[in-house]
């Protein structure tokens, strides 16, 4: 160990991964078509990570880049500014990075 760390080893950087999020929600029968809906990644801290639309089937399909071993949680909303819809009532699902 040098002195100049003090006798401590530096701390290593994070690995990146990268992160694919794909889902399904169940869409209304009715006036699904309506409303542009968007799933959204977001970190522990809230911060968003990624985007991507939901088709007419109810799919999705995120890709977003990580440190390795966070958890992120994922919203589907109507298309907004991602902080609006973080705050707002949609529908959300956690997961872990142990999952």
């Amino acid at each position: 160990m040098s002195e100049k760390s003090g006798g401590r080893k530096a701390a290593r950087p994070a690995k990146r991964a990268t992160l694919r999020v794909q889902g399904n929600v169940a869409l209304p029968a009715e006036g699904a078509g309506d409303v542009e809906l968007h799933a959204y990644v977001f970190d522990r801290a809230g911060t968003a990570l990624g985007s991507a639309p939901v088709d007419a089937k109810g799919t999705f399909d995120v890709s977003v880049s990580i440190d390795e071993h966070t958890d992120v949680e994922i919203m589907v909303g109507p298309e907004a500014e991602p902080q609006v819809v973080r705050r707002s009532a949609a529908a959300s699902k956690r997961a872990s990075a142990a999952d």
